[in-house]
């Protein structure tokens, strides 16, 4: 969270978001991702309107974070992406997409003891 914040600062601050994205790509060394820092990166290419190398990160931090709620919150991060480029077809899918993972059921049941 240390990092997405002093990133958040500089664009914040200064406007700078190429000075933030930098604070993303300079992490210690073994520093674990997450979908926060993963939307973060999104996010500091999408105000540059790079929407190739937007679609290229989701789809990537899609596959690294496929389960849970980490899985909706990369569903949601791809449609903004698609969303903001124009796309609002493949935005349309991906929305859906993220709505059918918060209403499937569980996979699994707790073993209930007798």
């Amino acid at each position: 969270m240390a990092y997405v914040a002093l990133s958040t600062i500089d664009v914040l601050e200064n406007g700078d978001v190429r000075a933030a994205s930098g604070v993303l790509d300079n992490m210690a060394r073994g520093t674990p991702s997450n979908t926060l820092l993963a939307n973060a990166r999104i996010d500091l290419l999408l105000y540059r309107r790079d929407f190739v190398a937007a679609r290229a990160l989701a789809a990537k931090f899609a596959c690294e974070f496929g389960t849970g709620h980490a899985a909706i919150t990369m569903a949601m991060s791809r449609a903004n992406v698609e969303w903001l480029a124009g796309d609002k077809d493949a935005a349309h899918a991906f929305y859906s997409g993220a709505i059918h993972l918060l209403i499937k059921p569980p996979t699994t049941t707790l073993a209930v003891e007798t």
